[in-house]
Order: C-alpha cells, then sequence, then structure tokens
C-alpha cells in the first residue's frame, strides 16, 4: 500500500510542471479584444524580432496606429491618432490567449484591460 501512495505522489509531483511554452514563447500576431471602460478595445498585431506594430480600435470608431517592443512576456504599446493624446498600454502575456495590461494617458491613469484572442 505504501508504494501505491509513493507512486501517486510521484505522478502527482510530475503533473505540476511547469508549462513548456511559457508567456514568453507565444506568439501575439493577431486579433485581441478586451474593453477599456465598457468600450471594444481591438488590437491587430504583428511582431517581428521583438518589434510589435499594427492597428487598435475603440468603439469600432477610433483607429489609432500601434508601435512597441516585447520583451519576454512583457508588451509595451504606444498607440496614435490625429488629433489625440497618445495612450500607452503596458502588459504581460498571461498565456496563448491573455495578455494583462494598463492603459495611460489621454485620460487613463493607469486602467486595467485583459486582451483575448478568439
Amino acid at each position: 500500500m505504501k508504494w501505491l501512495r509513493s507512486m501517486a505522489l510521484v505522478i502527482l509531483i510530475a503533473g505540476c510542471g511547469s508549462d513548456p511554452m511559457g508567456p514568453e514563447d507565444v506568439n501575439i500576431n493577431g486579433t485581441w479584444t478586451g474593453s477599456l471602460d465598457g468600450a471594444a478595445f481591438v488590437l491587430t498585431l504583428t511582431e517581428t524580432s521583438g518589434n510589435v506594430s499594427g492597428t487598435a480600435t475603440i468603439a469600432g470608431v477610433f483607429a489609432l496606429t500601434v508601435t512597441g517592443t516585447r520583451d519576454g512576456a512583457s508588451v509595451n504599446m504606444h498607440m496614435t491618432l490625429t488629433g489625440f493624446d497618445p495612450l500607452d498600454v503596458s502588459g504581460q502575456i498571461q498565456t496563448e490567449r491573455l495578455i494583462t495590461a494598463n492603459v495611460y494617458g489621454s485620460g487613463f491613469t493607469g486602467t486595467s484591460v485583459s486582451f483575448t484572442r478568439g
């Protein structure tokens, strides 16, 4: 009986290993959706060698240009729209389908947003 409990413990511990594909390995290319103060916030991103570019739309009306960087699981984006103050988004890749971030600028002072990929 002790042998059976020991084997069960070994299997349990082995199953608790880290995910072989951590957040720093996730490909962020594609469309990510979130909500910013109740308005749809959609990112379409491309990443090449740590450089992030793309577009963002807020409420389906405001189209912003996105530039930024990615270092491991950290993503920092600068978003511009002519006539408005820029937005800065500082985030962390949590999984292949989730980025959590804070939005600064244009009236936002660290507002939390979560982006999910379909």
